[in-house]
């Protein structure tokens, strides 16, 4: 087999433009438009994320033994290649999974609780040494890993739970998430329309939740808690297209707008077109990331400025001048999503959905440029399932357990097996899960 290398200091290309390259090189029939549009094929070498792209004919040849010469283009041809005239069709070979083994010490710190089975945990971001537990039967209990205290704040009535026939890796079940300073809880359904809010302090109900009925169980239910002004606020789905800010110590809105009725194909800037689905607020407090889609069904992941939605303009979330969006993918949202800081997102899974996806991450950098759109910083294989960063490191938890990676150094470090965390303290620095009736966590 036959490529031409990467770092080779004087490079052949098929074009004739004297511009940068940057871009894979290309087999010699992707180099020029003809009208039509040319399928490829990414074929990886087996070194890092290198490779090159081919037409369906010269696959066929390297995977028979074939030599096939590639070369570079320019990057505006690239572009046409790969965004203009091309269709991507999958990949042959396999991007290179790296490793950096370093020293890992896998002891779990498992904290038995008295009740029969565990809903779901969560944390609050500024509240040290403590985990928040929804049990099976719907009460809440404050964990405090410090004295080893568990103190019920509170219970609600959970939904039924049923497996939905839509949206990938869907399951219908309770969430719990807690605000930042550990007084206030929301216990809501995911894949489903209703919730809670609870004032733990009070122990009592503050706010019903209704998320709207259309495609449900496509997307998780929109919530998240922050501070503005010093006060709690929450963000919440109030219909299928529109999120809004209340204060979850009466209800009161804070976005107040009308929209009218949505009609297709009318100006969308205040009727979105948009399922509003998982919500992930930045490290300061200050930015949300939505994990949604629209028709067709393609997954549109977007960034804004709760803090601009909030202080200034009520359509920020809707058409606000903070909006960035990350690249789309077809049917594909409800993927492994983190903030790495307050610049930087995580994104689960390499390639396209309606080919197969290589397990992996995209790194993007969301600060605002000359257009809209999140600019991709980095890309590594191997990381899966739910995504959890602190700075340099990404931890990854899926059904096998836990993977620890360099973001740095796109490196695998570590793994824990039979620990798939749910939550992450960074105040703590510690990721935690359940096994039955108990908390365990891991301290890094």
């Amino acid at each position: 087999m036959t490529g031409v290398s990467l770092d080779a200091q004087v490079q052949a290309r098929w074009c004739a433009h004297d511009e940068p390259y940057t871009e894979p090189p290309v087999c010699e029939h992707l180099q020029v438009a003809t009208g039509e549009a040319l399928p490829y094929h990414r074929w990886y070498l087996g070194t890092g994320m290198d490779c090159e792209l081919l037409c369906p004919a010269c696959v066929e040849r390297r995977s028979v033994g074939d030599d096939i010469t590639t070369k570079h283009i320019c990057n505006a041809c690239s572009e046409g290649v790969v965004n203009v005239w091309g269709e991507e069709r999958g990949h042959r070979g396999d991007p290179e999974i790296r490793h950096r083994p370093t020293p890992v010490d896998a002891r779990l710190i498992a904290t038995e609780l008295a009740v029969d089975s565990i809903a779901d945990i969560a944390i609050a971001r500024d509240v040290a040494n403590t985990t928040f537990v929804l049990t099976s039967d719907g009460q809440i209990v404050r964990v405090n890993h410090a004295d080893n205290s568990a103190i019920s704040q509170g219970a609600v009535s959970l939904a039924p739970i049923a497996r939905p026939s839509g949206a990938r890796r869907a399951v219908r079940k309770a969430k719990l998430h807690v605000s930042p300073d550990g007084k206030f809880a929301a216990v809501v359904t995911d894949f489903g329309q209703s919730g809670s809010v609870i004032d733990l302090e009070q122990r009592r109900i503050t706010m019903r939740l209704d998320g709207d009925q259309d495609h449900i169980d496509s997307v998780p239910f929109s919530l998240a808690f922050s501070h503005y002004r010093g006060d709690t606020i929450i963000v919440h789905r109030t219909a299928w297209n529109r999120l809004d800010v209340s204060n979850p110590a009466d209800g009161t809105l804070l976005t107040e707008r009308t929209v009218a009725p949505f009609v297709q194909g009318e100006d969308q800037h205040t009727k979105l077109d948009y399922f509003h689905g998982a919500l992930f607020l930045s490290p300061d407090g200050t930015q949300l990331l939505n994990d949604g889609w629209n028709w067709e069904p393609v997954g549109r992941p977007v960034v804004w400025s709760l803090l601009e939605w909030v202080r200034s303009n009520v359509w920020e979330s809707e058409s606000g001048t903070s909006r960035l969006t990350i690249p789309h993918q077809n049917h594909y949202w409800n993927q492994g999503f983190c903030w790495i800081d307050n610049r930087h997102v995580a994104v689960e899974g390499i390639g396209h959905p309606d080919n197969e996806m290589i397990s992996g991450v995209r790194v993007f950098d969301i600060t605002p440029g000359e257009t809209n759109v999140a600019r991709e910083v980095n890309v590594f294989a191997g990381p899966a399932g739910r995504f959890f960063a602190d700075g340099d490191q990404l931890f990854s938890a899926d059904e096998h357990g836990l993977g620890i990676w360099s973001i740095s150094e796109g490196a695998l470090t570590g793994r824990i097996s039979a620990f798939s965390p749910t939550a992450h303290s960074v105040l703590d620095r510690t990721l935690i899960d359940t096994n039955g009736g108990s908390v365990r966590r891991w301290k890094y």
